[in-house]
């Protein structure tokens, strides 16, 4: 409360609470689709995704196949694949406001199927954008924060990463840490647990039996039978008994 008090003085209602320093506004020419005579913005990766699973409508795309599209991917298979759905979860939520594209995920990649009704076609932006100039505080935007992460990344001699994956690693550390999935669901913004449980299942396996081997309740604790051992006899009493 103390901190957000003292962010918050002297400023109005409707004003921002956490600027963005200076940056310089990337230019180049914006990809558009046409959905329903409704154009909608996309980004170059949601663009060559979208593409590659409307030409192969009906199909199963895996995400390893769909990663090969996208520029800059990631070299790590692993974290290809992540960035492949992470781009599927951004057009599928462009997309689901103004028609009825479906944008099915199992098994390992997407299906993508356009009803009759519907109407779809690709549109490139006819003039290129220009580059715009820096600002002296603002907003937070789309990728503003890839360039600090750069630096951090490469300084740390790590491999590129993005903020969306420190995301599943705050997840993936509290499953592995025996914290409630529905809490998770709630650190994470979601409604319930499915999304959670379908990216991090096999995490949540793991987690659940650490936690039944560590917090179990004890039945019984076996009692180990004491017994006392003869004190030594001499040879004449041994005789006797």
């Amino acid at each position: 409360m103390e901190f957000f008090k003292e962010l918050s003085k002297g400023r109005g209602r409707g004003e921002l609470l956490f600027l963005r320093p200076g940056v310089n506004r990337k230019g180049g020419r914006d990809r558009h689709v046409i959905l329903n005579n409704t154009r909608i913005r996309l980004s170059p990766g949601e663009d060559a995704l979208l593409r590659i699973l409307v030409e192969r409508a009906g199909d199963l795309v895996l995400y390893s196949e769909l990663a090969s599209w996208l520029p800059n991917v990631a070299p790590d298979p692993h974290k290809a694949a992540m960035r492949a759905m992470n781009t599927v979860e951004q057009v599928r939520h462009k997309l689901q406001h103004q028609g009825r594209p479906q944008i099915m995920r199992g098994d390992g990649g997407v299906r993508f199927t356009l009803p009759a009704s519907d109407s779809l076609e690709f549109e490139d932006a006819s003039e290129a954008v220009p580059e715009a100039p820096a600002t002296i505080l603002g907003g937070w935007m789309k990728d503003d924060a890839q360039g600090p992460i750069r630096k951090a990344y490469t300084a740390a001699g790590l491999d590129p990463l993005t903020f969306h994956e420190l995301r599943h690693t705050y997840a993936s550390a509290l499953i592995n840490r025996g914290v409630p999935l529905v809490f998770v669901a709630q650190q994470l913004g979601h409604a319930d647990t499915r999304m959670v449980e379908e990216h991090y299942g096999h995490l949540c396996e793991t987690a659940k039996r650490d936690a039944i081997r560590t917090s179990a309740p004890r039945i019984f604790s076996p009692v180990a039978k004491t017994v006392e051992a003869e004190p030594e006899s001499s040879p004449r009493t041994r005789k006797r008994r």
